[in-house]
């Protein structure tokens, strides 16, 4: 029993019929179109010729002896514009010499009149199952470069390189001389890549750009023509410009058009055929798809870089909200100090001073007095000092007095400081100063009052020994002091609020020490910082400009 294709893949095969007995053609037509063929009929060679021309056949069912065009001749004529057509010849006169013309002819078979419809339908299905197996060799043979291409295509993420990739590609496989490839601008093509194009007129590109319009009703791999209602002059065009042929391939992927790839032969080269439609048009669905993809991810770089410089801005937002923030607390606390420092240091020194001059007379009248009462007035004498020294702090963050800067080296003003301050024993002190530092305009009084002011924190910090450590430095413009210790480190919860007005982890303090070394250090233009070492311990850096403005008397301005 004789099997047929599905009525599905019949419907896609269209068969031209040719007989100068017409009742033989309307047999077969009323015969293929009830087993479900598109054919068209024709009762003359001429007349099959002009259909020919106008309409892709993919099986000729021919007479051989016809009176103005035989079929034989018929058939070579069709094959030079349709080389890949399928063939079957019908004859009245069923020689062997017949036969062997026909196949030589490029026929896939014959059938004798009369004939039966089993022997029409098996020689008709024959010719087409042989042009099918050629179109899947076509496609097996197109598909191990296109699996190739496909791969570097997928592996290639940059648009400009890919799209260069997949015109190259597709032009070596059709056996291109020239090839343009566009990409969707709206409702118009962009020209994004080229290759053989040199020399070539620029109405060639606008002549593959006015076929934009097409790319809304058609999606499959077509050749230019003068069938082309957009362009109707197109192959007249073309062979101005010296092109024999041009193949275009639309790009869609999602089921939208995202650009067109166009394919040339100059006119001294066969023209495309359907092998390379086939093969250019499985190259084209895999080229649509990488590059959408390519394109997504050019949109998700560009998004993720957009979202990396908001998130930059917005940091930068934050650390000015958090800066000012810290400010206006800041401005607050010395409002509240300025309003009630002065008063109370003014209140406070006097029966400080009673007190002191009290301590003064009672320890030059006691003579050899119990060791006791010494003690004690020791204590207090100890106890009146630190109060002063709290109300001197009080005074000098409530108002500072003008800047008195000249020339310093810095390495001396350090050791200055480093022997003002009482070193335990069990403390080793390591300096590294770098030589040659240059001078810089400060006021050294002040200047020396913060090192004073930190090496006394780190030596605190260290209640049960440890190591100083002072280094010098230039980094960026500015003269550096680290001051570090191995001490307890500061807690991270600590860190921002280290050089806070009133803040302090100490018992005995009011928290004055570390904000006046900023301020001191920021009205020289300069800025302190503070870290945790790596093991134990924690850093202060001082940082003074070398370069400030002066006035003509040598202050700071």
């Amino acid at each position: 029993m004789k099997t047929y294709p599905d009525v599905g893949a019949r419907e896609n095969e269209h068969i031209l019929v040719v007989d100068d007995e017409k009742d033989v053609v309307a047999f077969c037509l009323k015969l293929l179109a009830l087993k479900g063929y598109e054919a068209q009929g024709a009762s003359s060679g001429r007349q099959a010729l002009d259909l020919a021309k106008r309409q892709r056949f993919d099986l000729l069912l021919t007479d051989i002896m016809m009176p103005d065009v035989s079929g034989l001749d018929l058939l070579a004529e069709i094959k030079t514009t349709a080389p890949d057509i399928a063939a079957v010849v019908m004859t009245g006169y069923g020689t062997t010499d017949i036969a062997i013309k026909a196949l030589r002819a490029g026929a896939r078979d014959f059938v004798t009149k009369p004939f039966s419809i089993e022997e029409l339908m098996a020689a008709i299905e024959h010719a087409l199952s042989q042009s099918r197996l050629l179109r899947e060799n076509i496609r097996l043979k197109a598909l191990v470069p296109v699996l190739e291409a496909s791969q570097r295509f997928r592996s290639t993420l940059k648009l400009e390189q890919l799209l260069d990739e997949i015109l190259e590609t597709t032009a070596h496989q059709a056996s291109a001389d020239h090839g343009r490839l566009f990409l969707m601008a709206g409702d118009n093509l962009e020209l994004m890549t080229t290759i053989g194009c040199e020399g070539q007129p620029v109405e060639m590109t606008d002549l593959c750009k006015s076929l934009a319009p097409i790319l809304r009703d058609r999606i499959e791999t077509f050749l230019v023509s003068d069938k082309l209602e957009v362009c109707p002059d197109a192959q007249q065009l073309l062979e101005t410009f010296g092109v024999s042929s041009m193949l275009c391939l639309p790009l869609y992927a999602k089921d939208k058009a995202i650009g067109m790839l166009t394919l040339g032969k100059s006119n001294d080269n066969p023209p495309f055929d359907e092998g390379d439609v086939e093969v250019i048009s499985i190259l084209g669905n895999q080229a649509a798809v990488v590059i959408e993809s390519a394109r997504l991810f050019d949109e998700l770089v560009r998004a993720r870089w957009e979202l990396e410089e908001w998130n930059r801005e917005l940091e930068e937002r934050n650390r000015e909200l958090r800066e000012a923030r810290q400010y206006l607390v800041r401005a607050e606390k010395l409002a509240v100090i300025g309003k009630l420092g002065a008063g109370v240091a003014h209140e406070l020194r006097n029966p400080l001073g009673v007190i002191n001059n009290s301590i003064y007379y009672l320890n030059s009248r006691m003579g050899d007095a119990d060791p006791k009462v010494k003690k004690h007035l020791g204590i207090m004498q100890r106890e009146v000092a630190r109060s002063n020294k709290i109300i001197t702090d009080l005074m000098s963050f409530i108002s500072f007095a003008e800047l008195r800067t000249q020339k310093v080296d810095i390495n001396g003003l350090v050791s200055e400081a480093l022997a003002r301050v009482e070193t335990p024993s069990t403390v080793i002190v390591e300096t590294t100063l770098q030589e040659k530092l240059p001078e810089i305009m400060l006021d050294s009084g002040k200047i020396q009052q913060v090192f004073v002011n930190l090496l006394i924190n780190a030596i605190q910090a260290m209640s049960d020994g440890g190591k100083l450590t002072i280094a010098t430095g230039l980094k960026d413009g500015f003269v550096q002091v680290a001051i570090s210790d191995t001490g307890c480190g500061i807690k991270p919860q600590n860190m921002d609020r280290l050089f806070e007005p009133l803040f302090t982890t100490k018992a005995k303090g009011i928290g004055l020490g570390l904000a006046i070394s900023r301020m001191l250090i920021e009205n020289h233009g300069g800025h302190i910082t503070a870290h945790n070492n790596i093991g134990e311990g924690a850093t202060f850096v001082v940082a003074l400009p070398t370069e400030v403005g002066n006035d003509a008397d040598g202050n700071r301005s």
